[in-house]
């Protein structure tokens, strides 16, 4: 048989490339086949796998958003129609108006203890009466030609427009012109209403209560109390109503810068008389504090002094035995990038609360830290977050609200250096800081 001319071959050839050198191999284009068949499944499986993960991932994100926005409306209940709750993931805000402050803090507190809930922020605004307003709304009376005129005339005289005015002015001699002069009434309005207010000052802030007769007092008197407390430390429970007579309140701020920081004290305005009770730093502060308080009530026998000088060694024996006990106990912690606190530091602020009901007279502010992973903002409202976890924990198990405050300061005070995961792990903490 003759031998078989290669160049002749009618057999199937196929190339094949390795680096730069090129050869043709009979049967190569079985090989071919073959790897062009795995292949294709397999490209063709991690493109299915990918676009399964995506298909389960938007759904499951999605479930996520949709359980928590349904669990904390259900908790706020149908009382807070005007509210509502959106997440995006684990992180909720809360919008909405609500009447009173006291009505904003539930709100948000019953949002952030939902299961789950890593952030909660805070878009609720207070609502505030105005002159229109149905529940606060002045008694309209036109300008009396005679005294006996019925106090509740609302038809207004032809020849002036009406100004407010209230009942208790409405019977007073008439007035040659038709507008009531402004010493008719306490303060130059138509307020006839007297002011009350009870502001609570502790180490560890100041809280304010009260009706004010608009929302200059009001502002007025919480920059006066930040002063004094510093930015943050103060709880504003502040209402307004403009038949409220301003009066002296404007001299209130005054009362708080005598009292100082370090006081433990309590003002109380009811009835034009005006309280002070607890301690204070120095005889110098009680005086200050008393002469601020006859400009506020404008006579000094209607100030009642309750207040006495506090010795420097008073309380920091059981100021110290806090710390002492609060050092002991495992660090609080939480579920990862949220203010859910793990089963471990749920008993920790137990052990915390049992602390403080043993030293009633303690005051403590809350303080949440996180390492610097993550933006500033984002920082600053986790820790917050955990911070007011904590309070709300603490008050739950019977410690009263007036002796607790929190703050979050996000990265801002490290404890140790950012520099390895076990420092930033110590950093990410909650502590707390005696006051008083």
């Amino acid at each position: 048989m003759p031998p078989v001319d290669e160049k002749q071959s009618t057999a199937p050839q196929s190339t094949v490339e390795t680096g730069t050198t090129t050869t043709r191999t009979v049967e190569g284009h079985v090989w071919e086949r073959s790897r062009r068949s795995v292949a294709w499944p397999l490209a063709a499986g991690v493109l299915g796998l990918a676009a399964l993960g995506v298909g389960q991932g938007w759904p499951n994100r999605s479930s996520i958003e949709n359980d928590l926005t349904e669990r904390s409306t259900t908790a706020l209940g149908t009382a807070t129609a005007d509210v509502s709750v959106s997440f995006e993931g684990r992180d909720g805000v809360v919008t909405g108006t609500v009447d009173t402050e006291a009505d904003r803090a539930r709100i948000l507190d019953t949002v952030r203890s939902q299961n789950g809930v890593r952030v909660a922020l805070d878009r609720i605004a207070v609502r505030t009466p105005g002159p229109t307003g149905t529940a606060t709304q002045q008694p309209t009376v036109s300008p009396s030609p005679t005294a006996s005129q019925s106090p509740a005339a609302t038809t207004p005289a032809p020849t002036s427009t009406p100004a407010p005015t209230s009942t208790a002015t409405a019977t007073e001699s008439p007035s040659t012109s038709p507008t009531p002069s402004a010493s008719t009434t306490p303060g130059g309005t138509a307020g006839t209403v007297a002011p009350s207010a009870k502001l609570v000052v502790s180490t560890s802030g100041i809280t304010l209560t009260g009706t004010m007769p608009d929302e200059a007092a009001r502002d007025a008197l919480v920059t006066a109390a930040s002063a004094v407390a510093g930015e943050g430390n103060v709880t504003d429970r502040l209402t307004i109503d403009p038949d409220v007579a301003p009066g002296g309140l404007s001299a209130l701020g005054g009362v708080l810068a005598g009292l100082g920081r370090d006081a433990d004290a309590t003002v109380t305005l009811d009835g034009g008389t005006l309280a002070l009770d607890g301690t204070v730093g120095s005889e110098e502060a009680r005086q200050a504090a008393l002469g601020a308080a006859e400009a506020v009530v404008g006579d000094a026998a209607k100030v009642r002094d309750g207040l006495s000088v506090r010795s420097d060694s008073e309380a920091t024996d059981e100021q110290d035995a806090v710390r002492a006990a609060i050092a002991e106990l495992p660090k609080i912690t939480f579920a990862t990038g949220s203010a859910t606190l793990t089963k471990a530091g749920r008993q920790t602020v137990r052990n915390v609360a049992e602390i403080l009901t043993a030293y009633p007279d303690v005051e403590v502010q809350v303080q949440g830290h996180t390492d610097d992973r993550g933006s500033d903002r984002v920082n600053r409202e986790l820790s917050a977050a955990r911070a007011r976890t904590v309070l709300v924990t603490l008050r739950g198990l019977g410690v009263e609200r007036d002796r607790l405050t929190s703050k979050g300061f996000g990265e801002a005070k490290p404890a140790f250096p950012n520099t390895t995961a076990k420092n930033r792990a110590k950093n990410r903490r909650v502590v707390f800081e005696v006051r008083g």
